[in-house]
């Protein structure tokens, strides 16, 4: 189905819905930190990707990360590598995978019970590795930028 849109040259504009205003700050939708943002996800991904299973919930917090220009994710991929003591070279969820599976990849497709469980690993890793960031300063707030923006 399409929709088009009747507005154009000549649309009243008095008449926008008050609700599809941006004005005043009255209206603004408060942000929410990475620690809200992590809470909701971690008990209710259902309700950021439409299928919970590794590849979603994987491609969902990557897009995450970069919407928030890295402020999710950021050092977790050489966490990741320090655990395993190798791997600096490698995205952070080809890490997960190494560490959810040690003795390898199971074949595709994978069942529903290997899905499920790298979810439930990814998810323990991340609690752990936020934990492990709980007492870092930058980690509560907004992450210093590591050189002047031009």
């Amino acid at each position: 189905m399409v929709s088009y849109s009747s507005w154009g040259v000549g649309t009243d504009l008095s008449v926008i819905p008050q609700a599809w205003r941006r004005a005043g700050t009255a209206t603004r939708k408060p942000v929410w930190s990475r620690q809200d943002f992590w809470e909701n996800f971690r008990t209710h991904p259902a309700v950021f990707v439409a299928r919970v299973n590794f590849e979603s919930v994987t491609g969902f917090l990557s897009g995450y990360d970069v919407a928030v220009s890295g402020n999710l994710l950021d050092g977790f991929r050489e966490w990741l590598a320090a655990k395993l003591g190798f791997g600096r070279n490698l995205v952070w969820f080809a890490l997960i995978l190494k560490l959810v599976f040690p003795e390898g990849r199971p074949a595709e497709p994978w069942s529903q019970e290997d899905d499920q469980h790298a979810v439930n690993q990814l998810i323990k890793l991340l609690d752990e590795y936020f934990e492990s960031r709980a007492g870092d300063p930058e980690a509560a707030g907004e992450r210093r930028p590591s050189r002047p923006p031009s």
